[in-house]
């Protein structure tokens, strides 16, 4: 903005020393106003149109560097996407057959030693109130990998070890008569199936553990909803 009004007191101060020097500069052309044919209304005329013109430009011009036109708003800015929908992966087991409104559960017991021997899967769920088969597949091969399927209630396990020796083969070592104890399978040696059906307790969060002597590292996470 500064250099246009430079250049407009220059553009003054050139006129007003060409008419000093009886020579004027107006739109690109000299006028000597000693000529008789100049004419003094044309060139108050003219120097009114060019000033006119002058400050039309540099109107425009201080227009443009203030930034005129209108920002877009917040809300014309605003993003339209769609919320993305979250994805939650559920690992546990769960076979219902609809029909007989039964749920089937297959583990396995895998592992060779008492280091590496587990339940396979280790989480399983099942509806509130369903009728539940679990078929406990013994695919172990060592003599000493007999194992069961005992599901006892949450955080019960240092009770119930005990109570299961106590209990010996004869009962496959589960005490049937704590109250912990939900339901359970018979002893599967290696290469066996065995299986239990019961009626799924309240919903809540129970364990499944393993009752044969040694055998305390075998456990899993039963689901109830």
């Amino acid at each position: 903005m500064l250099r246009i009004v430079s250049w407009i007191i220059l553009c003054n101060n050139t006129l007003s020393l060409g008419i000093m020097q009886k020579t004027i500069l107006i739109d690109g052309g000299y006028y000597n106003i000693t000529n008789p044919q100049f004419n003094q209304r044309q060139l108050i005329v003219k120097k009114k149109s060019t000033m006119k013109k002058v400050l039309m430009f540099a109107s425009m011009l201080a227009f443009v560097a203030c930034g005129g036109g209108e920002q877009p708003t917040a809300t014309e800015a605003e993003s339209t996407e769609s919320p993305a929908t979250e994805v939650v992966e559920d690992d546990a087991v769960e076979d219902e057959d609809e029909d007989a409104g039964v749920v089937e559960i297959q583990l396995k017991t895998i592992g060779e030693t008492m280091a590496d021997m587990e339940f396979s899967p280790k989480q399983v769920k099942v509806p509130a109130g369903s009728s539940v088969v679990v078929i406990l597949d013994n695919e172990a091969e060592a003599g000493a990998m007999i194992h069961n399927f005992v599901l006892i209630k949450r955080g019960s396990a240092d009770e119930v070890y005990p109570l299961a020796i106590e209990a010996g083969p004869d009962n496959d070592y589960v005490p049937a008569d704590n109250d912990n104890v939900i339901a359970y399978t018979p002893m599967a040696n290696p290469g066996e199936t065995v299986k239990v059906e019961f009626d799924a307790p309240e919903a809540g969060i129970y364990q499944f553990i393993c009752t044969y002597p040694g055998h305390a590292s075998m456990k899993g996470i039963f689901v109830v909803e």
